[in-house]
C-alpha cells in the first residue's frame, strides 16, 4: 500500500513536469538549434551544475539535483530520478523541453515534491548566466528560478 502511494507521488511528479515522462528512452527525438559550446561569462556546456538554490530555497537535506548540458541534450538528477530531454540556445536564452525524459523510482514524499517544482522549474527557464562556477536560470520576467554550482 506505501509503495502505490510514493508510485502516485512519482506520478503527480510526471504532471507536474508538463510532460511525458517515460521510463529509459536515449532517444532525443530529433536535433536542437545549438552550436558546440555555450558561454554566457561562463563555460556552460561539458560542465555538471549542482542545484544549491530553487526558488530561494536550499533543496532538502540529503537532496543533489544536478543539470548537464551536452549539444542540444540536457540530462541530470532531479533528487531522486535521473532525466534527460532537448536544449536549445541562442545567446543567453536558453529553452530546455517541458518534454523530459525520466526514470520513475518511487520517492519520499518531501523529495517528489522537490522533484516536481525542480523539473517544472527546468521548463519555465528561459535565460541563463555562468559566471564562473556558477550558474543561474531565470525566467522571462528575470526572476531568478535557480542557482547551481560547478561541480
Amino acid at each position: 500500500m506505501k509503495l502505490r502511494g510514493l508510485f502516485a507521488v512519482g506520478l503527480l511528479v510526471s504532471v507536474a513536469a508538463g510532460g511525458s515522462l517515460g521510463c529509459g528512452s536515449d532517444d532525443d527525438g530529433g536535433s536542437a538549434n545549438t552550436s558546440g559550446t555555450v558561454t554566457s561569462e561562463g563555460q556552460v556546456e561539458g560542465v555538471t551544475w549542482t542545484l544549491t538554490e530553487l526558488n530561494g530555497e536550499a533543496p532538502p537535506d540529503g537532496v543533489e539535483a544536478t543539470l548537464s548540458f551536452d549539444g542540444s541534450t540536457v540530462s541530470g538528477s532531479s533528487g531522486c530520478n535521473t532525466y534527460s530531454g532537448e536544449a536549445t540556445f541562442d545567446k543567453d536564452v536558453v529553452k530546455i523541453s517541458d518534454q523530459l525524459t525520466s526514470t520513475r523510482l518511487a520517492c519520499e514524499p518531501e523529495v517528489g515534491e522537490f522533484e516536481g517544482a525542480y523539473l517544472t522549474m527546468l521548463a519555465d527557464a528561459s535565460i541563463f548566466a555562468a559566471d564562473g562556477e556558477t550558474l543561474t536560470l531565470s525566467n522571462d520576467s528575470d526572476t531568478v528560478l535557480a542557482t547551481f554550482t560547478a561541480g
